[in-house]
């Protein structure tokens, strides 16, 4: 499977879109440790962040991030430390297979 394609098509163009802005363009930023080009993705004024901690269980999630700006200092901290540390594959590759969204579901407009 290549993970790094995008699982919708084209035409279905919410879909899509979703996918390469919450998938690939995190992970292109995170990789480059490009804060500014991610920012724009966040509303400050209702922001609130969850923190898995590496569990797959929603219900082990916790509230951790009150404000943009404390999600931004743990994402630099983040990809600062993924940036500098030797890994047995490639960052990138790890990354992609390790976020799979194939399941998106809208609703309403």
């Amino acid at each position: 499977m290549n993970y790094d394609r995008n699982p919708y098509a084209s035409s279905d163009a919410d879909r899509h879109a979703l996918w390469e802005r919450v998938v690939r363009q995190d992970i292109e930023c995170f990789l480059r440790q490009d804060w500014h080009s991610y920012a724009d993705c966040f509303t400050s004024g209702t922001f609130t962040g969850l923190h898995a901690g590496g569990a797959s269980d929603p219900g082990r999630w916790t509230l951790a991030f009150p404000s943009v700006a404390a999600y931004q200092k743990a994402w630099r901290t983040d990809a600062y430390r993924s940036a500098v540390t030797d890994y047995a594959e490639s960052r990138r590759d790890a990354l992609y297979r390790a976020v799979v969204h194939t399941a998106i579901a809208l609703a309403g407009e």
